[in-house]
């Protein structure tokens, strides 16, 4: 507070002037919590417009029988500087501009409102209080009686915020009168497909306004996931609008699973709201979004499981990297491991560590040893573990988020003299696996980066970096080699129809071999429809596989692996798991290794009804495995 007095002044609560003797410079003083059940509510007082924030803070037992009935706030924190100040109980307490902001957004003109606002009611000085606060903190948004998100009051977003406010009421009313009128929402895809030319889906606010709404950086951070998700009920506050939270996410399922397809061109690239949120409405309104999928996409309906959720979570910003794990402990997980683990918040321990306890309550707990493939060193990262084990994930490195596998649809690799998912910790970090080791790495391109505005250039000039190093030797994939290449930075991911993305995939891999550039490409004798297909199929693999490399295994193999691996490392099939590893041996140290990541990797291609199709290296390996190569015991260090 810029100018204040030194001695007792008139202070605004509200609109009312008051007298205060206590001077406006002491300095708000927490006092300790009476347990770890209690926290601390606000409350703000009322008043309009740049009227003082004033307030009270107020003792509260979770356990208790008469709970006061408070709301509690999201927002983006933004900045640590805390330029601004609140009289909490007549003395300052310094917060953020971000947090005045969201306060004076909350704050009602003529009552006192009840609030839980972090920085406000945890004492962020204490780190073993924060603890204690965040490990309650889920059971704070389920005791609030709604989450206000609070995404700003700036006039100049006013406009936007009303055409988004009225697109998603006017489609989230739409959706509910046609589920209303389906014979069952019990029933998977039932839910009409609209026109091309469909009112809304040619409605000009999803470009103008919603776009706007959803890349706000509100959208982004890793703590507004349970924030949104654990709240009886929540409502977006922006620019003088409200938005039902539900509503915005039952447009969203309309407008990726309906309205994308008609016009995906324009609409695909907006139908990127965070995985984490959307599951929230498949949670809540399971049946509803059965209406909208196949029954093969059930696993879309249900809770992330523990190790997805992390994974999923590797796209949020968060500030401390400790909360890679604490900002997602209060989240239902499908497996339910992760309220089993009973994990304590540390402030005071490095990230690392957190991580490492993770990592071992979790094997101790699951031996899913599904949690290796979750490891995706950076260039650098093996050389800075900091007393860590390589097999451990670090969840803030920044990796690609896109995962290499999906463990839903293929089985785990068994040896005969093995039995899968038994794992042993030695040693108090090593892990002792059994496996076999496949083949070294002979080739490891540079890193790839994800360059968006011109991502022919970075794949054009990849595939002849690496059709340079497969010429150079026989291998099985010579006769399709662009296409094994293409499936292999896409790693066997595409979007929409099979068969069109297929065209799509043979069309670039055409023009790939001709050594066409974007503009030949667009201006081509079929149109500019095969080169937006063929935009498509780059900027897919362009994203799946950045911050990675592409790998050429002694066999000819070709694939796709952390940004950590280097031409030595080797690649290995491990019991427990259904996707192979990249491994570095440990000189000097027989069956020791370090973990560099998983890798996804193609072995060979076939053509089925005229179609040409790619053999994965972890696809029928039975019949090849066990008779050429050896199993070993393997320990990761």
């Amino acid at each position: 507070m810029e100018n204040m007095p030194q001695a007792a002044e008139k202070l605004l609560y509200g609109p009312e002037m008051v007298e205060t003797s206590i001077s406006l410079n002491s300095p708000y003083e927490y006092e300790p919590l009476p347990s770890k059940t209690h926290t601390r509510l606000l409350i703000l007082n009322y008043g309009t417009g740049e009227d003082i924030l004033v307030g009270s803070i107020k003792t509260v037992d979770l356990d208790g029988s008469e709970l006061d009935s408070f709301e509690a706030i999201s927002y983006v924190w933004g900045s640590d500087e805390k330029e601004q100040s609140i009289l909490i109980d007549g003395r300052s307490l310094p917060i953020t501009n971000s947090l005045r902001e969201a306060l004076l957004q909350t704050r009602l003109p003529e009552k006192p409102r009840t609030l839980w606002a972090d920085s406000i009611c945890i004492n962020q000085d204490d780190t073993i209080e924060k603890g204690h606060q965040v490990f309650a903190m889920g059971r704070i948004y389920k005791a609030s009686r709604r989450t206000l998100i609070c995404l700003g009051l700036e006039p100049h977003h006013a406009e936007k915020a009303r055409e988004a406010a009225a697109l998603i009421n006017d489609v989230a009313a739409m959706i509910e009168d046609v589920l209303r009128d389906l014979s069952s929402t019990d029933e998977y895809d039932t839910f009409p497909w609209p026109s091309e030319n469909d009112p809304f889906v040619v409605d000009t606010r999803w470009l103008s306004a919603r776009e706007f709404l959803v890349r706000h950086p509100w959208f982004e951070r890793g703590w507004v996931v349970q924030e949104a998700a654990l709240g009886s009920e929540a409502v977006i506050h922006w620019a003088g609008a409200h938005i039902e939270w539900m509503s915005l996410l039952k447009v969203e399922i309309w407008l990726c699973y309906r309205a994308a397809p008609s016009r995906r061109s324009e609409l695909e690239p907006l139908t990127d709201i965070r995985a984490l949120h959307s599951n929230n409405f498949n949670l809540r309104r399971r049946e509803e979004a059965r209406a909208f999928v196949d029954e093969s996409l059930e696993s879309n309906n249900q809770a992330s499981t523990t190790l997805s959720l992390l994974q999923n979570a590797r796209r949020m910003k968060l500030t401390d990297p400790r909360d890679r794990i604490y900002a997602f402990m209060a989240l239902k997980t499908r497996d339910g491991v992760m309220a089993g683990l009973n994990l304590q918040p540390k402030y005071a321990r490095p990230h690392q560590e957190v991580f490492y306890e993770f990592a071992v309550k979790y094997l101790e707990k699951t031996s899913d040893l599904k949690i290796l493939t979750h490891v995706d060193h950076e260039e650098e990262g093996l050389t800075r573990l900091f007393g860590v084990p390589s097999w451990v994930p670090q969840w803030d490195n920044g990796a690609n988020a896109a995962p290499l596998h999906s463990h839903d649809f293929c089985e785990p690799f068994s040896f005969s003299d093995h039995q899968p998912n038994i794992t042993n910790i030695i040693e108090g970090s090593k892990l002792r696996l059994r496996g076999v080791l496949v083949s070294p790495v002979r080739y490891a391109s540079r890193r790839i980066v994800k360059n968006l505005e011109d991502p022919t250039a970075e794949v054009l000039t990849l595939w002849w970096e690496v059709m340079a190093e497969m010429t150079k030797g026989s291998g099985p994939l010579k006769e399709h080699l662009t296409l094994a290449f293409l499936d292999a930075i896409c790693i066997g991911r595409f979007r929409g129809e099979e068969a069109a993305w297929k065209e799509a995939e043979k069309a670039l891999a055409r023009y790939l071999e001709l050594n066409k550039d974007a503009d030949q490409l667009q201006q081509s004798s079929q149109g500019p429809r095969i080169y937006q297909d063929a935009h498509r199929v780059l900027l897919l693999a362009i994203d799946r596989s950045d911050n990675r490399r592409v790998v050429v295994l002694e066999q000819g193999f070709i694939g796709v692996t952390s940004a950590a691996a280097r031409q030595g490392d080797l690649c290995a099939f491990i019991s427990g798991l259904c996707c192979p590893l990249i491994l570095r041996p440990v000189s000097g140290k027989a069956d020791h290794y370090m973990l560099v990541g998983n890798a996804y990797v193609v072995r060979g291609t076939f053509v089925a009804d005229g179609e040409v199709s790619t053999l994965r290296l972890h696809e029928d390996y039975e019949d090849w495995i066990e008779e050429y190569l050896p199993a070993q015991n393997i320990i990761l260090v």
